[in-house]
């Protein structure tokens, strides 16, 4: 995150910058992105609410590959379902270590 924002060079990047070398938006920043991934963005609430799509969809799947061949056939789509999952339980991470890079960055400065 870090890293890369300020050599995108787009003027959002440069303003979310300067926004957050602003210690009161950097602690608000900094607190709404860490409840979101303990609440409704953690690893455990995504991967939940997937598979509760996972358990609706799947009756479903065998009539619509058949119909409509995308994908090809449920075995193409419980695939692309593992990659979902595979995200969902690596996107808290990663998020949390993009704010790590950024504080770094930030108190580097």
């Amino acid at each position: 995150m870090a890293a890369g924002i300020s050599s995108w060079g787009l003027p959002i990047s440069r303003l979310f910058m300067a926004m957050y070398r602003n210690d009161t938006f950097r602690a608000k920043f900094l607190l709404a992105v860490e409840a979101l991934l303990d609440g409704p963005l953690s690893a455990k609430r995504c991967t939940s609410e997937l598979e509760t799509m996972v358990a609706l969809m799947t009756p479903e799947m065998e009539r619509h590959t058949a119909r409509w061949r995308k994908p090809l056939d449920r075995e193409a789509w419980e695939q692309e379902v593992n990659v979902v999952r595979a995200y969902a339980k690596g996107r808290e991470a990663a998020c949390r270590e993009q704010l790590a890079r950024l504080r770094d960055k930030h108190n580097a400065e």
